[in-house]
């Protein structure tokens, strides 16, 4: 009887120390759920990110090509050619955009504009440096 009776305790022992076990597993397993979660959040929220971040990069660069071109009413076509040919010696994002394109294939008008600018040296200039008056 002894002995059953060892046998018993020993059993409801290892019994206790397996209800423990699984108590502990069941811990360990919820906290790997709920840290998967995070991480599953984490990359959801990046990946929203990312694409509003390309989506205003697209933007922007349209933005840069739209002002490049605009920007190209101004300049001679003297100052045209030099940027083309990189003798400006900045790396500017016109010149590359000046590269890429023809202004007279690109924009009809703005190519007449520009091409109706020439460098004047006329009264108008000189005028204004007899009108100049230091203080």
């Amino acid at each position: 009887m002894e002995r059953i009776r060892g046998a018993s305790q020993r059993v409801n022992d290892l019994m206790g120390e397996i209800s423990a076990a699984s108590e502990e597993q069941s811990d360990g397993i919820g906290q790997i759920s709920q840290a998967i979660t995070q991480i599953d959040q984490g990359t959801q929220e990046s990946s929203v990110a990312m694409h509003t971040y390309n989506r205003s990069t697209e933007s922007l660069q349209r933005e840069i090509h739209a002002l490049s071109h605009s920007a190209q009413a101004f300049l001679s076509e003297a100052e045209i050619k030099a940027i083309r040919e990189g003798s400006t010696g900045n790396g500017s994002h016109l010149q590359a955009i000046l590269r890429k394109s023809d202004i007279r294939g690109d924009r009809p008008a703005l190519a007449s504009l520009v091409g109706s600018r020439t460098p004047s040296t006329s009264r108008s200039a000189s005028s204004s440096e007899e009108e100049w008056v230091t203080f």
